[in-house]
């Protein structure tokens, strides 16, 4: 099988039915007869997102609406661990966005992880070619502390970095907490995270641990996007990546994520 149409349109019909249906498929690195492996690693990139896109295009054609985007591999040794070496994005639809203390049924999702993170809610598009730093702070309204939910749709996990771009980068859903913070109020690269479960510590970690700064992050998302012909735009936020390692649910447990400067965001699940 090659690259074209008839591909794209398959595997993405497939994730998108397994998102609805809540069942699992195949690894598309193991089950679509193509050698991810040995590909041009441009050519293989731009095909995972292309699927990507088209199971987005499904969602939209279904009534939701994108109001975010997510970064994820953000950190130098999961990008080692999947022999990749740049960070992955996905899109965040309205129906995978809720407030801070909600309570979540467990059998919604396979096997979910969850991330504490910061989000960036945008006040001006970015879609000019070669985004700065100084755009990129002109274009920042304010940040959130954020818990990413992450979840696959494959079966026995994911195989490697082309599934979980496939499949939105795996974002299964995204809390928001509720208090804005301007920009230039936080430390966004000294920042610390705690995650805490039962009153432990169970994920921490710094803003710098997400590419140095999470607004370096935010760059390459923004070029990226243009590239591909997404832009970023104003109302949308985005999360820049996970400040500590993802951390299994349970049910029964509630889990507050609390980032200096920026604030807190609580989950409980049943």
């Amino acid at each position: 099988m090659s690259f074209n149409e008839k591909f794209f349109k398959s595997y993405s019909s497939k994730l998108f039915n397994a998102r609805f249906s809540r069942q699992l498929v195949g690894s598309i690195e193991k089950t679509s007869g193509i050698d991810w492996d040995n590909l041009d690693i441009f050519e293989s990139e731009d095909a995972a997102y292309k699927i990507q896109e088209y199971v987005a295009a499904r969602n939209l054609q279904h009534g939701l609406k994108i109001v975010g985007r997510k970064i994820g591999l953000t950190s130098k040794v999961i990008q080692k661990k999947f022999n990749f070496s740049s960070p992955i994005s996905g899109f965040i639809f309205d129906n995978h966005v809720f407030g801070t203390n909600n309570t979540f049924d467990l059998r919604k999702w396979e096997n979910p992880l969850i991330e504490g993170e910061i989000a960036v809610v945008l006040k001006r598009d970015l879609n000019k070619e070669r985004i700065t730093i100084v755009d990129i702070i002109n274009a920042i309204d304010y940040v959130l502390p954020a818990i990413e939910i992450v979840d696959s749709r494959y079966e026995g996990g994911v195989q490697g970095v082309y599934d979980i771009i496939t499949d939105n980068s795996s974002n299964a859903g995204v809390i928001l907490g509720a208090i804005p913070v301007r920009l230039f109020d936080a430390d966004l690269e000294n920042c610390k995270m705690n995650m805490m479960c039962d009153g432990d510590i169970v994920s921490s970690g710094y803003g710098r641990d997400c590419l140095g700064h999470p607004l370096n992050a935010l760059i390459w998302l923004a070029n990226f996007m243009v590239s591909r012909e997404n832009p970023l735009q104003s109302g949308e936020f985005i999360i820049t990546g996970a400040l500590g390692p993802a951390v299994k649910v349970e049910a029964g447990k509630k889990f507050t994520v609390s980032i200096d400067g920026i604030g807190g965001v609580s989950a409980n699940f049943e």
